[in-house]
């Protein structure tokens, strides 16, 4: 047969681990790049959400002017 067997026990294959950490990596790099891409909409919102505030508060700057 094909395959990694564990020296110790006689007739377990374990070939299957290593494809498990295969994919364990390739989640560990998908949840990094959403975290990354949630910061970056974070920020990003944080900043519209300021560049609002002072269009806001110059518009009722102005209203009161009026």
């Amino acid at each position: 047969e094909d395959g990694i067997r564990d020296h110790c026990v006689t007739g377990v294959q374990t070939c299957a681990l290593p494809i498990l950490q295969k994919i364990l990596d390739k989640i560990e790099v998908f949840e990094a790049s959403c975290k990354e891409q949630f910061n970056s909409c974070a920020y990003n919102h944080k900043l519209n959400d300021k560049r609002n505030k002072e269009i806001n508060d110059t518009l009722q700057l102005n209203a009161v002017d009026r």
